[in-house]
């Protein structure tokens, strides 16, 4: 069904298909589900109505600009209750929790970015199957550690091989797919275990997934001071290609290397390759 650019009522919409005994996926921008807080809140987590929300260009939409980014949907949908989020690695794992989405039995949104897949050939091997708010590691080192949400799980492994190759260092990368619920004990032993913990987030600092795990930290009285947050300032990133606004904003492989190189302080920390459009990716906190 199209309900056109209304987006309030799609939500209203989707609820009422659910009621009449079918199973509906709303997909809609995520910029634009914004104006939906109130139909999500109450037609969706206040009733638990398993909804799937399907957030196309989440993330950094390049050309479209500032008004078209998908940056904040973790933090207006993550505040409500009886909500799930997941965000996928690649095309396969995209279609595997949208199939899970469909199984849940309360509200869920799968966020995915406005760009080219994985070439299948290219995709990483498919993991374990999804459960409700389990990681996957994809990579193990001693070094530190990588939390990489949806998007950012293919530059977090690039990123973690820049550090291998320049400095023989071995980091673990995470595959989060969850932001709600995420996977605590997994996380809190990695946070335990580990003097540097990253998260890698396409979306804003504030509320966002590395938010998620820093509240997490603090409130089971980890050493919260181990994480640093890689995600976008509290700016709005103005038009260009999508390649060239990463960049910018410090979340293609060399500027989440560089940030993790400047936090560990390896040596060659902060070449010029990355050193001053980076700066703003890491946000360190003492605890």
């Amino acid at each position: 069904y199209d309900v056109g650019m209304a987006e309030q009522h799609a939500v209203g919409f989707a609820q009422g298909l659910k009621l009449g005994g079918m199973k509906p996926i709303c997909a809609v921008y995520s910029t634009f589900l914004q104006r939906s807080v109130d139909q999500i809140f109450q037609e969706l987590a206040l009733i638990k109505t398993p909804v799937l929300l399907a957030l196309d260009r989440a993330g950094l939409v390049g050309p479209d600009g500032a008004t078209h980014n998908g940056v904040f949907d973790i933090a207006y949908i993550s505040m409500l209750p009886n909500t799930i989020l997941m965000a996928p690695r690649d095309a396969t794992e995209l279609k595997a929790m949208m199939d899970f989405g469909l199984t849940l039995d309360r509200p869920a949104a799968v966020r995915f970015p406005r760009t080219k897949a994985p070439a299948k050939d290219k995709e990483l091997p498919e993991g374990p199957a999804l459960e409700l708010g389990k990681a996957e590691v994809l990579v193990e080192g001693p070094d530190g550690v990588v939390i990489a949400y949806g998007s950012m799980v293919y530059p977090a492994l690039e990123a973690a091989e820049l550090i291998r190759e320049r400095h023989g260092k071995n980091l673990t990368v995470v595959n989060a797919r969850f932001a709600k619920p995420f996977d605590e004990t997994l996380f809190a032993k990695l946070i335990e275990n580990h003097d540097h913990v990253f998260t890698v987030e396409e979306h804003v600092r504030r509320g966002g997934f590395g938010s998620i795990v820093l509240e997490f930290a603090n409130r089971a009285r980890l050493e919260a001071g181990k994480l640093e947050i890689l995600a976008i300032d509290d700016r709005f990133v103005d038009h260009g290609a999508r390649v060239e606004v990463l960049k910018e904003v410090g979340l293609d492989p060399e500027g989440i290397a560089n940030s993790i190189e400047r936090r560990m302080g390896l040596k060659g920390a902060g070449s010029e390759s990355g050193s001053t459009r980076n700066v703003s990716a890491g946000s360190s906190v003492s605890g």
